[in-house]
């Protein structure tokens, strides 16, 4: 919801209202070491793809937190590299937390029923029985 996917261009783009949420996340900047890159890489989900399990990438147009195109970006590469278990999220007009809080229109409306249409397609594998036991809690 709302990722930061590529961390190295979270970085570079100075994300967050200080500008340093990435750096103050890692704990480093990635051009500080060879150490550091590999450390954003290997928590970067872009650096990660393929995606193996149901993904869905969800985020808002009026995003002020995190770029929406920072998340297209990602959505789109994630979709190329495993089309059959990954969704895109596209919420016009919602913002960060809109798409977090999941009392929000954004979320009922838009985040819930792209989950049932990604878990319908999955058949009847394990993804969709674990993820129904954790959205009928």
């Amino acid at each position: 919801m709302a990722p930061v996917a590529d961390l190295v261009q979270g970085y570079e783009l100075k994300i967050s209202d200080e500008g340093d949420a990435v750096q103050l996340y890692m704990k480093a900047t990635p051009d500080s070491s060879d150490k550091a890159l590999a450390e954003y890489q290997k928590a970067s989900p872009r650096a990660l793809l393929p995606v193996s399990t149901p993904t869905i990438v969800a985020y808002g147009s009026a995003d002020t937190d995190v770029p929406p195109a920072l998340c297209a970006s990602y959505a789109q590469a994630a979709i190329e590299s495993a089309p059959d278990i990954t969704r895109e999220v596209a919420i016009a007009n919602a913002d960060h937390f809109d798409v977090v809080n999941a009392t929000s229109a954004a979320w009922t409306e838009h985040v819930v029923p792209a989950l049932v249409e990604l878990l319908e397609s999955c058949g009847d594998s394990t993804w969709k029985q674990d993820a129904a036991r954790l959205l009928c809690k």
